[in-house]
Formats: C-alpha cells, structure tokens, sequence
C-alpha cells in the first residue's frame, strides 16, 4: 500500500540530509534572514516588486484551481500572487550568488517546492531553474518545477543535475511567470548544491505486514527502501536481521537505481524466528556496485515490532471529502461514484467501505449535508483540498483527469487491491438497529484484535445514507451516495487505550434519536416544502431503516492509520421479523461472567415485572444460534447458567427479549 498511497506526514517536512562524503557548495535555507528580506548575495530580478521575498508559515487562502493553501514551512522564499494580486509576475527570477563547481564531476541540486502549474482562463503559470557558467550574464533554462507537487497539499523535493554547469564561475536561479493571467505563485526551500559520493545508499523504511503500527506475523515477506545519495546503484547487498538471530543476507543485481531516486525491495527470505513481545528487525545495506557502501551514517535501519497471533482480511476504508456546492468535487465525484459502485462498496463481501463526507466548500456553498462532524473529520485529517480521499488513513495524492480516463480507474483499482491483500490484525462484527417507532437506534460493535500492543487508538462509528437526491445544488448533480449523516458519539470517536490479543472490545450506544425525511429509499421531489434536512443537522435523508448503513473502523490517531472498517447494514430485528426494539424493556443490570466464555457462563439480570423472557444466543448479523429459555419469568433478579460447549470461537450476543422490548449483550466464546 506504501508504494501507491503515500502517508502526508512523510511528505511534510522534507529536508535533504547530507551525506558523509557528499561535498556541500552551496546551501541555502532561509532561516537567518530577517522576513521578508533575502539572504546575502541572493537577487531578484523581473516585473512584480514584492515577487522573490521571504516568508513562514502556512497560508490559507481558498482560490480557484483548487485554492492556494500552502502548507507549514519554516522560513522561504516565496512568490505569493494570491495575495499579491495586482501584481502581473513574467519571468521573475531568484538568483543565487556565485559558486565554483572546479574539480566537481557528480553535482546536484536539490531543494523544496510548492508549485500548483495551475491553469485559468488560457493561462498557465510556469517555473524553471536556470544555470549560468558566466557569472549570470547569460542563462540556459536546465530543468522546470513539476506541477504535481501541490496535488493534496504538500511541499515536494525535486532534484536537478548540474553536470551542464561546467564553468567555474557559476549561478543558479529560480525564474516564474503566471501567463499574463491571475494565478497561483511559487515557493522554495531549502537549497542544496552538493557534489555527491560514489556508491551510496541509505536505508529508508522496512516494510513488513503493518510496518506503520509495528505489527508483523512469522512467515510474513520482508521488504526495505533504498534511496541513492550516490552514483547509479546497479547491485546491491543488504543483510536483515530479527533479534540475535543470524543475518540473512542477500544480492540484487540487474538494478538500476538512478541519483535520489528510490526503490523497494523484498527479501525472498520471510520473516521467522520472531517471539512474543517486542521483537527487533535490522536491515543493512552493506555493498553498493560491489564496493563498501559510502552512506554510512545512514545504511543501516532498526525497528521494532510486536508479533501479531494471525493476520485476518483487511477491509478497506476509503474516505471522500466532497462538497455539492463546488464544481471540481462534482465533476470528481460523479467519475468516482460508479467506480466505488462497481467495487460493490459498503457490502460485507467486497472488503472495501466509503463515507463521504460533504462540505461547505467554497466558503460561500451551501451544502446541506454538511454538519460538525463532517467538519470535525476535515480538521483531524487537516483536509485543505476539496475533493480529496484518504484510503486507511493514508492521503492519495494522485492527480485525476477531467473526465475520469482508464489511467485514472486503474489507478484506484490497483490501490484498493493493493490495501485489501495488506491483512490486519483486529476482526469487526456488529449490528445496527433501527426502532422506527420511537425513532431510534441502537448499536452494538464488537472488535478482536490478535495482537497486544498500547496506544492513542479511537473507534470511530459514521452512519450513512445510502443514496439520496439533492436537487438544491449549485453545479448539476442530483445523486449522492454514501454520505456520512450522524458519527457517534460524534466525529471524534470513542477512546481505546490498548489491544489484548484475543480479549474482545465492545461498543454499544442505545436510545440514539434520529430525523428522516422521505419514507422511501430516495425522493424524486425538488425541494420547495422542506423535504431535505439542513445544513449542520445530523438528519437522515431517506428512512434510515430502508435508507442507511453503519460504517465502524479502528484509527491510531497517531498515525492516522486505520487497522480495521466493517460496514453494517441496518436491521429492524435480530431475526428479521417485523419486531421493532423498544427502548422500554423490562430488564435492567444485565451481567454475564466469565466473558470471554470457554465451556459456560452465568447471565444475570433483573425483571422490573412479570413476562414471558425470550433468551438467544445471536450472530452479529441476527442469525439465531441457540435458544437458552423461552418462558414466563417473575418479578426479581434471575440466574440463568449457559451453556457454550456446543457453540464454535466467536463474537455473539445475547438477546433478552421481553413483553417491553430487547436488550443485547456481547459474549464471546473462546475454545
């Protein structure tokens, strides 16, 4: 999944690291100026006076061609047409100061960019880094910022081959222009000209079943990064090793890994040997071209991981922030809502979830499906770009075209693929009932993890509508799918300190009022009495019973990484029977122990009057199990001993059903 969806927070900060025997000769970072001043021996030159000055921080600023939002940097240099409006930036050029590269063969320039290549109206803004080998009296245009660095809202790092700068006295300079029309700007940061060594390789990341949350199974395949700090890597030797075990060492040859660029490898020995507790792994790439690896400062990657018991079928989730009152969410949506249409999203067997959440974007929409926990999922993910999917947590930054084309279904094809084969390590069960009678809903969740391991983990419960019409649109789409209407207890989810391997973590929240507006599964009916919900409301759109699903995961909110989803569709009754649940139920202090059951357990509970008491043992998706009584109680507590011998290793619940309605207890059964 790391090859395809990249995680935001590696894309961040992205600051060159000098290599041992890389040759700094000139280096420029922008933090010792005073704002917005530039450094010593940098110029500027061209048409906008405040173009090329220093700056810090973020900007946030909605804009067309998706807004101008730049993301945290400390200090920069900085061409900001969004704010300097009036100004008509052609060919505004940063000039760096003099620099000898004599008796350098290898040299490169690196540096950090936020560039959007945005086009308006006809318009394109452009940006080029140019050399000069007289002191800056002519220029040669040797290489442009790509365009993509600000799709999803991050800065890039890009990398320039200097070898056509072969004077003595050279320069280089970062040169903008936005077309003659209103558009975006440029930034730079951290600029390095280095002459790098020969035969240098670092070790980036090792990659295992779930290396973010540091969870691996015996027999699991083993994997790292190389990046090359040096000259063309054509072979490699890389050796790993797990805890005081002997190294398993390996050669790749027929390779071909250019200057700063990287690429994965998997070791065709798996991972073994590994014990319970906090195992260590250790991945060293010893030769590089057959010669003792140069980057040694960085050639050498220890982490640490816990053994997961087994691995279980991860269930993707994918999570679309959208908007109806924009028109490139809309032109985005409605190509990627037949894709997710075709995936069978939101079905138990297709291993893929969405929520959509929709927002009031731009600033001045009017989204009526937009509400405080839409807006609370924006703020966790500091979503600054509108449309934009997360897949497990992860941002996928990919750039779409307009229409959707097959690169563009391929693309999403092969990421959700490449997520549902990563496994996890926590399985999901649970039901989603809805008493349309008193209008409300009661949930029950229940999760096992196979692995033990503490931390900042949230799970987090969204229910969706299914489908709807909004014909109060301002851009032409009438069809939604699968937006989020109601997250419990709210958008920020219910706390989970830590995981216990085989001990289950249960979540139920009853007597949950809801608002619905159409009886039916989708109104055809334009909006001119009132029948669609408001915006900041958690209203239903259809009847949530006809209408809806409940979508479950587990987040580490460190990470953002999500470990597990389920999708729940809503249910009337445990048995599929016209039955609405009550809230009213006779019974009150239900308690079963032991929980987690091996052979038998005692249920105990109180019965404010005399019934008749329905008790069942229940799958999550309302199969009945076993009927444990089905007879006339009286007034009191009641001891019921049941039996499980019979039962196989599950998550099940109970159900206590008497003249005044149902109440539901988890129980697990463990053999």
């Amino acid at each position: 999944m790391k090859n395809i969806i990249l995680r935001s927070i590696s894309l961040l900060f992205i600051i060159i690291s000098l290599q041992t025997n890389a040759q700094t000769i000139l280096a420029e970072d922008f933090e010792t100026v005073t704002i917005p001043h530039l450094p010593g021996g940098w110029l500027k030159s061209g048409s906008g006076i405040p173009a090329w000055k220093t700056g810090s921080g973020s900007i946030s600023s909605w804009a067309v061609a998706g807004g101008y939002a730049l993301p945290y940097h400390t200090q920069y240099t900085i061409i900001d047409q969004r704010n300097d409006s009036t100004q008509n930036y052609l060919n505004d050029t940063l000039i760096s100061p003099v620099f000898n590269l004599t008796g350098y063969t290898n040299v490169y320039l690196n540096y950090d960019y936020f560039f959007y290549n945005a086009t308006i109206s006809g318009n394109t803004e452009k940006a080029f880094v140019l050399g000069s080998i007289d002191s800056g009296v002519t220029w040669t245009i040797i290489d442009s910022l790509p365009g993509s660095a600000a799709i999803g809202g991050f800065w890039a790092t890009n990398h320039t081959n200097l070898s056509v700068l072969s004077g003595t006295n050279c320069k280089i300079a970062f040169t903008y222009t936005n077309g003659s029309g209103h558009l975006i700007g440029a930034a730079i940061d951290n600029i390095l000209v280095e002459n790098i060594s020969n035969n240098a390789a670092a070790v980036t990341n090792i990659i295992y079943n779930n290396s973010t949350e540091g969870i691996a199974t015996n027999g699991s395949p083993i994997g790292f990064t190389i990046r090359n700090d040096g000259t063309t890597i054509t072979s490699l030797e890389v050796k790993y090793q797990i805890n005081s075990q002997l190294p398993v060492n390996q050669t790749f040859t027929g390779i071909h890994i250019t200057p700063y660029t990287t690429q994965n490898f998997t070791f065709s020995t798996p991972l073994s040997g590994a014990v319970s507790g906090m195992d260590t792994i250790i991945v060293t790439a010893t030769m590089v071209n057959s010669v003792l690896n140069n980057g040694l400062s960085d050639s050498t990657m220890t982490t640490n991981f816990v053994l997961a018991d087994s691995a279980v079928q991860r269930n993707v989730l994918l999570e679309e922030f959208a908007s109806s009152s924009s028109l490139s969410t809309t032109n985005f949506s409605s190509s990627f809502d037949p894709i997710t249409t075709f995936l069978n999203a939101n079905t138990s067997n297709a291993h893929i979830n969405i929520i959509k959440y929709e927002m009031n974007f731009p600033g001045w929409g009017n989204d009526r499906s937009y509400n405080l926990s839409a807006n609370e999922r924006k703020t966790y993910y500091n979503c600054i770009n509108i449309p934009q999917i997360y897949l497990n947590g992860n941002l996928d930054i990919y750039r779409w075209n307009t229409p959707f084309n097959t690169i563009d279904s391929n693309h999403y094809f092969a990421a959700i693929d490449s997520s549902k084969n990563s496994g996890a390590f926590i399985s999901m069960s649970g039901i989603y009932f809805i008493d349309t009678l008193h209008h409300k809903i009661d949930i029950n969740i229940s999760t096992l993890p196979t692995f033990t391991k503490t931390g900042n983990y949230h799970l987090y419960v969204a229910l969706c509508d299914k489908h709807y019409k909004n014909y109060d649109n301002e851009y032409g789409m009438t069809d939604y799918y699968n937006v989020m209407r109601m997250m419990l207890p709210n958008g920020n989810g219910t706390f989970v300190s830590s995981w216990v391997s085989g001990t289950p973590y249960n979540y139920h929240d009853s007597n949950i009022i809801y608002n619905s507006y159409n009886s039916n599964s989708c109104t055809s009916l334009s909006d001119t009495t009132g029948l669609y919900p408001y915006q900041m409301s958690n209203d239903f759109w259809n009847n949530p019973l006809f209408g809806s699903k409940l979508v479950a995961w587990i987040q580490d909110d460190d990470y953002q990484e999500v470990l597990q989803s389920i999708v729940i569709p809503a249910s009337s009754s445990p048995d599929g029977s016209s039955f609405v649940i009550s809230t009213l139920s006779n019974v009150s202090g239900i308690h079963l122990f032991p929980n987690p059951v091996k052979s038998s357990t005692n249920l105990q509970f109180f019965l404010r009057e005399s019934s008749n008491v329905s008790i069942r043992i229940l799958t999550y998706n309302g199969k009945t199990i076993s009927e444990i009584a089905n007879k006339e109680m009286g007034v009191g507590n009641q001891k019921i001993n049941i039996s499980t011998e019979n039962i196989p290793s599950g998550n099940y619940l109970i159900s206590i059903t008497t003249k005044g309605g149902m109440e539901i207890e988890p129980i697990t059964i463990i053999h």
